[in-house]
């Protein structure tokens, strides 16, 4: 019975309203019609009738009662959209100020048609200009298709530019102000001379039409706006000094909402541009001051309407530096505006401008746009300590903001203070202070600040905060239950987390959101942001099923879409990452994937959808996914036809697509994994081919280290004679065009490791192709061990070794002479790798195996050495890959067929590389 009497009372509010303003359009339409009442023919008490109706207008604005009219009109003017009708009401937030306008022009009218007894007064000018105010402020919610949607509602403005209706309001309002001005000053009528309201009203059209959340305004008009508002405000200081109009001087409030446009505009310098009026301010209050010591009653009568500067112009302030859009000494600035606040308080005790809460949570807002990591989030926490030691209660406001500025420091102590400063909250409302109870944005941002870390533990308290705020829920405390943020939070925490199954958590949390939504446990809908973080972590991870997750995803995005589900549509970043999905996979069919995924981009922007037609990002991705796919001669070519597809939409004129170093870099990977016989040839070619594009002027496709060190890779696959050769070659021309300044050619360890890899596979029976293979891998680790490219690693030597297993028999006596020396580095160096291991164990000659490695094993010559039987110091830089394959063993004194056959295990160890002094331990030597 209570709902559907509410029910009632709600149809019957409806109704009121909507016939109140029918009535009041009808008979405004009526008393301005110009053939039913002549300009002059409202005498006597008819024209009182005009400025009732101006009133009635005005007054529908100030109680809220047009806002609810436009809620009444948005269903049916949405429904007439979708319909393809035109609409036939054209009420929009504007309408009230140009009926009123309207109704004034008619009262001026009537007086200039000859009509004596209309009476034309500064409050007529008021209610015109209070009607445009409040149509500058008036919100309009973005993209809504109803009464009040701001889409192609723009003026023309200056140089012919689209104006927002909020700036084009304010600006009418300061237009009539000024209008008002020079009729007085012509007519030297005091009944027209403005007054304090009529400049109060224009200064806060500007102020509310340069609002950042008030109406759906560009950045431009609100900084227009705010330059607007300070530009008023000088003329009122010219019109207060010149003598024209003392009424325009400005007082406190008049600077207050000058600097209230620029803290709300977000503009560049707000805080610089708002602190220049706050010492105007300052200025104009100690002259008034002086004046008035000096003056009659009525000067002191006129300063009193300037105050002087109190808290609430220091707030605005502070607020001001914590929104600008410069960020560099934004809150050194806002924590100088408050200590400058607590100073003058302690030399005065006036409390109107003791900082209060709003003082110390704007500074501390400030302070979370802190660039340096950690530093504003540590003076933030000082700021709130300080607070309370002076006597301030902080609320949750002020808890939240410093929470704010650990979640966005990216400094390491970031999720423990942040989690202490909640704690700390839920402990103060326990111990009976409400006023600091944590709420849904305070654990948003504890989720937040786990997320930042990057952490799998973090990961996981951001998950258990999650669940606290779904049993808050449980237990009645719905203000507490989590949103999308808190979703969205949660499941990036565990995107970016260092752990290898990161993806999957990710994932596991989007999907229990969508069976919530789905069994109608939360009204809450994944959007597009919840999908596309969890497709780009499956696109990282190399789980076996993460590309057909991904791609389950996309389907699931595709099929809401197609429900009407809004943000969810899937964009080009969705469909590019589940192609890189793909990539990663390296599963059987995972091009032919991929390339399908691509062909479906390209027709859904051929059929009405041009934002998902592919570029550069796609196609690199589609193209690496053929390169990884394992298809050999298959995948090399169909990347390079890809490659080619690139070519011809860029030479068509189409720049999204256009060839990049990364395109071609993929393709090269895919003719270097193909293990044809052409795939050398294939490699040169595209590289030259890159070169020749370069040097012609295209910049995107420059050959880089990756370039050329996939072509030595495919060199290094090849069964060419003389491939050590050819492989040094190409190092030898990267030296030189990085020597010739050619900085993107500069060659580093994997460069010579790879031609130690040519040298190693160098399989021919001709005894001077190997002796040549044999000096070139010589050559390449001496230059390495010498140069400024890098150092050897634990993969280089073991390569080296490699070449030297197969260059040489195992009873050559070059091996103490070349292979002894280069161990011994290896081992100070901190490199022994398994590699490493593997090859002595394999390869080396038994009296150099024990002389090497006889200090670790001692005398028990029968013990099976492992990689984790290493000393430390061998082994400390060595980087090896978790999960690889783990080498087989030997035991000291066996012959090399039994060595090879002993298996033992060898853990990964991880290591910080320590710097250590190249020493040349090679020389070249002939046999």
């Amino acid at each position: 019975p209570n709902t559907q009497s509410n029910n009632r009372k709600a149809m019957e509010s409806d109704r009121t309203v909507a016939e109140r303003y029918t009535w009041l359009r009808r008979a405004t339409k009526n008393l301005l019609d110009g053939e039913v009442f002549p300009p002059g023919s409202l005498v006597k008490g008819k024209w009182h009738e005009l400025s009732s109706m101006m009133l009635a207008w005005s007054r529908l604005v100030k109680d809220g009662t047009f806002d609810r009219v436009l809620e009444l009109l948005a269903p049916h003017k949405k429904q007439q959209e979708e319909q393809g009708q035109q609409s036939v009401d054209s009420t929009n937030r504007l309408t009230p100020a140009l009926i009123i306008e309207g109704l004034l022009k008619r009262v001026i009218d009537e007086q200039e048609a000859g009509n004596t007894d209309v009476v034309v007064t500064v409050d007529l000018y008021n209610m015109a200009i209070e009607a445009w105010a409040a149509a500058a402020g008036r919100s309009g919610k973005r993209g809504s298709g109803g009464a009040d949607d701001d889409r192609d509602t723009t003026t023309t403005g200056p140089g012919g530019r689209g104006t927002s209706q909020t700036l084009a309001a304010a600006r009418r309002a300061g237009d009539i102000v000024r209008s008002l001005q020079t009729a007085y000053e012509v007519s030297g009528n005091e009944a027209l001379r403005p007054n304090s309201r009529s400049f109060l009203d224009a200064l806060g059209a500007f102020t509310r039409a340069a609002s950042y959340t008030s109406t759906p305004s560009s950045a431009r008009d609100r900084a227009s706006a705010a330059k607007e508002a300070e530009k008023l405000l000088l003329w009122m200081e010219d019109l207060a000094i010149s003598g024209k109009n003392q009424d325009a001087a400005p007082g406190t409030v008049a600077y207050s909402l000058a600097m209230d446009a620029y803290a709300k505009s977000r503009h560049m310098d707000a805080g610089r541009k708002a602190e220049a009026i706050f010492r105007r301010l300052e200025s104009a209050y100690l002259l008034e001051m002086e004046s008035a010591s000096q003056k009659d009653d009525k000067m002191e009568s006129q300063a009193g309407r300037n105050t002087g500067p109190n808290k609430v112009c220091y707030n605005i302030l502070i607020n001001a530096y914590s929104r600008q859009g410069r960020r560099g000494g934004v809150f050194d600035s806002a924590e100088r505006i408050l200590t400058e606040m607590e100073q003058r308080f302690e030399e005065t005790s006036d409390e109107a401008i003791r900082p209060d809460v709003v003082s110390y949570s704007s500074t501390i807002s400030a302070m979370a746009r802190a660039d340096r990591k950690g530093y504003g989030a540590v003076r933030a926490e000082n700021t709130l300590n300080r607070m309370e030691a002076a006597g301030i209660v902080p609320n949750t406001i002020t808890f939240n903001s410093c929470l704010k500025c650990w979640a966005r420091s990216r400094d390491e102590r970031a999720p423990s203070r942040a989690e202490a400063l909640v704690r700390r909250m839920e402990e103060l409302d326990k111990a009976g202070n409400p006023n600091v109870r944590p709420d849904r944005i305070s654990y948003n941002t504890l989720i937040h600040a786990f997320a930042n870390a990057g952490k799998a533990k973090m990961a996981q308290r951001a998950e258990a905060t999650l669940n606290r705020m779904e049993k808050f829920a449980e237990e009645g405390n719905a203000e507490l239950s989590p949103n999308l943020f808190s979703w969205n939070s949660c499941i990036e925490a565990w995107s970016k987390a260092d752990v290898s199954y990161s993806a999957e958590k990710a994932y596991s949390v989007l999907r229990r959101l969508i069976l919530l939504q789905r069994d109608g446990k939360t009204d809450i809908n994944a959007d597009k942001f919840s999908f596309n973080t969890v497709i780009l972590a499956l696109s990282r991870s190399s789980a076996p099923e993460a590309a057909v997750r991904a791609e389950e995803l996309l389907g699931l995005m595709e099929k809401a879409t197609a429900r009407g589900i809004p943000d969810v549509q899937p964009d080009l970043y969705s469909y590019s990452s589940v192609i890189s999905a793909w990539s990663r996979s390296g599963k059987q069919g995972a091009g032919k994937r991929a390339e399908q995924i691509l062909e479906r981009m390209e027709q859904l922007s051929q059929s009405g959808q041009p934002h998902l037609k592919p570029n550069s990002v796609s196609f690199n991705a589609a193209i690496d996914a053929w390169a990884k796919s394992g298809e050999g001669t298959l995948g090399a070519r169909r990347a390079e036809q890809l490659l080619h597809r690139m070519e011809d939409i860029y030479a068509a004129g189409d720049q999204s697509a256009k060839p990049t170093a990364n395109s071609y870099n993929a393709v090269l990977s895919a003719w270097a994994r193909s293990g044809t016989k052409c795939a050398y040839w294939k490699a040169e070619e595209l590289v030259n081919k890159m070169w020749e594009r370069y040097e012609s002027g295209d910049s995107d496709v420059r050959p880089d280290h990756c370039s050329f060190n996939t072509l030595i890779n495919a060199i290094s696959k090849s069964e060419r004679e003389g491939k050590a050769e050819k492989a040094l070659r190409v190092l030898r021309r990267m030296d030189k065009l990085y020597q010739g300044g050619y900085k993107y050619a500069r060659p580093n360890e994997m460069t010579y490791t790879s031609v130690l890899n040519s040298c190693a596979f160098t399989f021919v029976e001709n005894d001077l192709s190997k002796r040549k293979a044999l000096d070139v891998a010589i050559f390449t680790l001496e230059e390495l061990q010498e140069s400024h490219y890098g150092s050897p690693n634990h993969v280089t030597y073991g390569m080296f070794l490699k070449a030297c297993a197969n260059l040489m028999s195992i009873d050559d006596e070059r091996w103490q002479r070349i292979v002894e020396p280069v161990i011994w580095q290896c081992r100070r160096d901190g490199c022994v790798g398994e590699l490493v291991l593997k090859q002595l164990q394999n390869s080396a000659p038994e009296h150099l195996y024990q002389n090497l490695l006889d200090d670790v094993v001692g005398r028990d010559k029968m013990t099976v050495l492992k990689f984790s039987d290493l000393p430390e110091d061998w082994k400390c830089n060595v980087r090896e890959k978790r999960g690889r394959a783990q080498w087989k063993g030997r035991r000291l004194g066996q012959s090399s067929p039994a060595r090879a056959s002993a298996a033992a295990t060898a853990a990964a160890a991880r290591g910080r590389r320590t710097t250590t002094t190249q020493v040349r331990v090679v020389k070249k030597l002939q046999p």
